[in-house]
This record gives structure tokens, C-alpha cells and sequence, in this order.
């Protein structure tokens, strides 16, 4: 059995997404919605203590 101990932990996390489709039926403007993509990214840093 593992008594109390200081762990450590990261996460890291990349998102692409683009801009909702409004209209389906719309093809010159789903193509542009689709087209207009973004990226976002995040890392977390976690300290902590179990016990």
C-alpha cells in the first residue's frame, strides 16, 4: 500500500473547429462556413497531494 504522496500532472489539449453551418440548403455559404476553420490549443499544469 502506497502511503501519502505529491503527484504531478500535465494535460494537453489541440481543438480544431469552424464556424456552424446555418443553411444547408445554401451550398456557396456551407462551403465558406466550412472553410473558415480556427485552432486552440491549452496546457494545464497540476500539482497535488493524496493522502
Amino acid at each position: 500500500m502506497v502511503a501519502s504522496h505529491l503527484f504531478f500532472r500535465q494535460t494537453l489539449g489541440v481543438y480544431e473547429f469552424h464556424t456552424t453551418v446555418t443553411d444547408p440548403t445554401n451550398l456557396e455559404l456551407t462551403a465558406r462556413q466550412s472553410s473558415d476553420r480556427h485552432h486552440a490549443g491549452f496546457l494545464d499544469f497540476t500539482f497535488g497531494w493524496k493522502f
